[in-house]
């Protein structure tokens, strides 16, 4: 009886020195915070970021008539599309692609149910195309501040105001924070009837802002 007993107080003795070894790792901490996921699964997510996503955003719309045009899908052909900042929407399900002069991937984007628009600035030399989707429709829009945006690539100081914000997502996926220095920050949302992320973010002068997998984030300006 007493060997069991000193057994039980040796594997209890263990134990607590094994779970006070477990310190919490500062990836976890950062994501109990905040819902921002730092560290080698960031630098995975957020991969290589083409140069021309951090060029100054169009300040203004291009056309002085309404410029909207409805491609039918023709075998991933590519197109060429006037210099502007567009509202993408598809009917089906697939992905938008932008790709530059050398054939290097720039931008990428999934519509789908739920998934309804992208919006990003597209130059005239840019390859536009898309798979999976029957038809896209581009709609040129004058660039300005918004509180909802939708997926696709924002400039803090020209579609967002800088400040703190209280930032909510509609859907599951990822909000790009991005700086030409590369001090990145990625953060995760979940978003539905049932659960919502709130997170606190601060958008400083010109750092852009990619949302992936969002059907919309939702801003509140906080200071």
């Amino acid at each position: 009886m007493k060997k069991l007993l000193v057994v039980g107080i040796l594997l209890f003795v263990t134990g607590c020195n094994v779970f006070a070894d477990q310190e919490i790792t500062e990836e976890a901490k950062a994501y109990k915070q905040n819902f921002e996921i730092i560290g080698k699964e960031k630098e995975a997510l957020i991969g290589d970021i083409h140069p021309d996503i951090f060029e100054p955003a169009i300040e203004e719309k291009q056309s002085e008539e309404a410029n909207v045009l409805f491609i039918d899908h023709k075998a991933d052909k590519p197109y060429q599309v006037p210099t502007g900042r567009y509202s993408i929407s598809g009917e089906g399900t697939g992905y938008i692609y932008l790709y530059d002069g050398q054939e290097n991937l720039v931008y990428q984007e999934f519509i789908a149910y739920g998934i309804e628009s992208v919006e990003v600035d597209i130059k005239d030399d840019y390859d536009f195309r898309f798979n999976g989707l029957e038809r896209v429709a581009l709609v040129e829009v004058e660039p300005e501040v918004k509180e909802v945006l939708s997926p696709g690539i924002w400039e803090v100081g020209i579609h967002i105001d800088p400040g703190v914000y209280k930032v909510s997502g509609e859907g599951y996926g990822y909000l790009k924070l991005l700086s030409n220095q590369g001090d990145h920050q990625l953060f995760e949302f979940l978003g539905s009837a049932f659960t919502e992320t709130e997170i606190t973010i601060e958008f400083s002068e010109k750092e852009k802002v990619i949302i992936t997998g969002l059907s919309e984030v939702v801003l509140e300006l906080v200071q």
